[in-house]
């Protein structure tokens, strides 16, 4: 999954919670600035965490009970070191 701008990825996360398909909380820091971060998983494994304070974009999907895929999106001039 891609995210292009910040309005695409606030516009897709609002039809989701309109859809019903949230589950579970979960929380976590953010990489870039250790700032927690709560979001809700999918009943399909997909969590998107945005940080309010940097805009680094979290997506995380169950692969299994025992792996789980998370890619890190950079805030528009960031670099993730």
């Amino acid at each position: 999954m891609r995210i292009e701008n910040r309005e695409d990825f606030a516009d897709e996360v609002a039809e989701e919670r309109m859809q019903g398909n949230w589950d579970k909380p979960i929380k976590c820091y953010c990489k870039n600035c250790t700032h927690l971060m709560i979001g809700y998983r999918a009943a399909n494994g997909l969590a998107k965490l945005k940080c309010p304070r940097c805009g680094l974009v979290l997506v995380s999907k169950l692969k299994s009970r025992r792996c789980e895929q998370v890619e890190y999106y950079a805030p528009p001039g960031e670099i993730i070191e």
